[in-house]
């Protein structure tokens, strides 16, 4: 009789596990060179085996796929082996398909506190999360946010970052010829000046919400969140290799 073997995981969910171990892999190669060269700088974290575990129990989370999910859970936890393999000695990987990219930086971010939280230089200045490519990122938020996930499309570039209290701060770069996504009812309006650019600012009359767009050479610059307008020029003005 033939042995009962577990569910096997779909292709996605594979490949999806397998690149997150080499992204994962890319960013501890690099805090390991920076604890090298600065002993001031934390060491990253030692328990990979468990750390890759844990992601894999939230992904099934996330799934919501009930049936099954024991000997499933099961199934994948074999894999975490390999991918905790390829997380110790895997060379850094160039993602080049910016879906894939994505989706794995997003799997990183939801089940990884490292790189949800966001991180800064030594000049105090917020650093990109992982997988982001664009040199274009804000280096200043407000107290209390952190990444939520990234996204690409055939138009855009897109960060989103969450608080505790599950306010948005969204940030994006796209065409020109897309459309400005703000509900501009109930709004005052006017131009601003960030950097060597001008800018359109939009702020709710409740004082709620406000948007700022910025048409830069290459790309539109488009914040939006529950900030005001201090907070947003602020947040403008910080943006990474904007000056």
């Amino acid at each position: 009789m033939a042995a009962n073997k577990g569910p096997a995981a779909s292709p996605d969910e594979l490949r999806t596990l397998k690149l997150a171990g080499m992204m994962y892999a890319k960013e501890q190669d690099e805090a390991t060179a920076k604890a090298l060269a600065n002993e001031t700088v934390p060491p990253p974290p030692a328990d990979v085996q468990a750390k890759t575990d844990e992601a894999v129990f939230a992904m099934l989370k996330a799934c919501r796929k009930k049936r099954r999910r024991r000997r499933r859970a099961i199934y994948l936890l074999r894999t975490a082996a390999a991918v905790a393999l390829i997380v110790c000695v895997s060379v850094p990987l160039a993602f080049t398909v910016d879906a894939s990219r994505a989706a794995v930086a997003n799997f990183l971010i939801q089940n990884f506190d490292q790189f949800s939280r966001i991180t800064y230089d030594v000049e105090n200045n917020a650093k990109a999360p992982v997988g982001w490519t664009s040199e274009y990122y804000p280096q200043w938020l407000p107290e209390g946010y952190q990444f939520d996930r990234i996204n690409y499309t055939g138009q855009a570039q897109e960060i989103w970052y969450i608080n505790d209290s599950g306010s948005n701060i969204y940030f994006s770069l796209s065409t020109h010829n897309s459309p400005f996504l703000f509900d501009t009812e109930n709004t005052s309006c006017s131009t601003e000046i960030v950097g060597n650019y001008e800018a359109a600012l939009c702020i709710k009359h409740d004082k709620r919400s406000c948007a700022i767009a910025i048409v830069l050479p290459t790309t539109t610059l488009f914040i939006q969140g529950p900030l005001t307008k201090d907070e947003i020029l602020k947040i403008a003005n910080s943006t990474h290799n904007l000056f």
